[in-house]
């Protein structure tokens, strides 16, 4: 029972990660980033962005306020989810 719950807390939290990482991407597009560039701007590698619009790596909170900056948006406007991004 104990292995069934923590399986199903792993899929929410990946799920949670590619949503998250959904409006990374659409709010990076919107401001006509590449995700090279934009990766450049936040001052990581290409592949972590990747990572993050793929919802496998997640954002630390400095890496998150640095693209509320660049992107012109809140920190609860990138990690907003809810039932029409799920």
């Amino acid at each position: 029972m104990n292995n069934t719950k923590e399986k199903l807390n792993s899929r929410e939290i990946n799920l949670k990660l590619l949503t998250v990482g959904d409006q990374v991407k659409k709010l990076r597009k919107r401001k006509d980033f590449t995700q090279e560039n934009f990766a450049e701007a936040l001052g990581i590698s290409n592949m972590t962005m990747s990572r993050i619009e793929n919802g496998i790596t997640p954002m630390n909170i400095v890496i998150l306020l640095k693209m509320s900056e660049i992107l012109e948006v809140s920190p609860e406007e990138i990690l907003r989810i809810n039932e029409n991004n799920l």
